[in-house]
């Protein structure tokens, strides 16, 4: 490849554009140049791999116009001198002089944090970071599952209304900054009492208690395991809210009941058994 200059020293670029008018003398410069590929993985295109290629006068740099652009919803990227080992080395385009034929490969990596919200909450907790996660690779699931007292941990989600389970052997990274929804579920008591005085339940014991996901119905084999205990033939139910209202109710209706807050279940006999 040439250069062409109006002097010997090849400071003065000729000008092809202007009109000659006198004689002149133009000085070629050659120098040797370099062919530098950027190869694209099929793990980034979605397809088969894609290279491109520029060349280079030795001694340059790579002009950053040059560069593919390739994906941009990704926290980091760059150019590898080996295909998928980020310990080969990143190329800096400002500093790095060509003086060979080279390949350089794209990578891509993203960040990945398990989060989770509890009841009352105005923001997600950080459970787990994953920093610079290859663009298309799984991560390991965690070593142990997101733990809060009073809650009961019910899987790990891709969006933050739990409609699709994650699955960390077979969904892949894709995007920047992915967030992994820890589905947390509030726990709250059941307590079966025996009470013919209901205005002093606070000092009797219970005969059974259950612990409950918030809005949901108290088991059935946790209902036929405790009606075994008693003699249900001539019994009044109640149920005591958060407020202490004591509310009579039917045995149907009570077992079909989702309770929604902490609550004791009291049992007395008409006939004062």
């Amino acid at each position: 490849l040439a250069e062409f200059y109006t002097d010997t020293s090849f400071t003065s670029k000729y000008n092809f554009d202007v009109e000659v008018t006198t004689e002149q003398v133009i000085y070629a410069q050659y120098f040797k140049t370099y062919t530098v590929t950027f190869v694209v993985g099929s793990r980034y295109t979605g397809g088969e791999s894609t290279s491109q290629t520029i060349t280079v006068r030795t001694g340059s740099t790579i002009p950053t116009g040059s560069v593919p652009e390739v994906l941009t919803n990704v926290n980091k990227y760059g150019w590898l001198f080996v295909e998928n080992d980020v310990t080969s080395g990143e190329i800096a385009f400002s500093t790095y002089a060509i003086t060979g034929d080279i390949n350089l490969y794209y990578y891509a990596t993203n960040n990945v944090q398990i989060v989770y919200i509890l009841e009352g909450d105005s923001d997600y907790t950080v459970f787990k970071t994953y920093s610079d996660v290859q663009y298309g690779e799984t991560i390991a699931s965690p070593d142990t599952d997101v733990a809060v007292d009073g809650y009961r941990f019910a899987g790990y989600y891709s969006d933050s209304t739990f409609n699709s389970e994650f699955n960390f052997d077979t969904d892949v990274i894709t995007t920047k900054d992915t967030k992994i929804y820890a589905k947390m579920i509030t726990q709250i008591t059941i307590e079966f009492k025996p009470c013919d005085d209901l205005s002093a339940t606070a000092s009797v014991t219970p005969t059974k208690s259950l612990t409950i996901d918030k809005g949901s119905v108290v088991d059935e084999t946790d209902w036929i395991t405790f009606l075994t205990q008693v003699d249900i033939s001539d019994i009044v139910w109640y149920y005591t809210d958060s407020t202490h209202t004591n509310t009579e109710i039917a045995l149907a209706d009570l077992q079909a009941k989702s309770f929604t807050e902490n609550t004791i279940i009291h049992y007395k006999w008409n006939s004062g058994n």
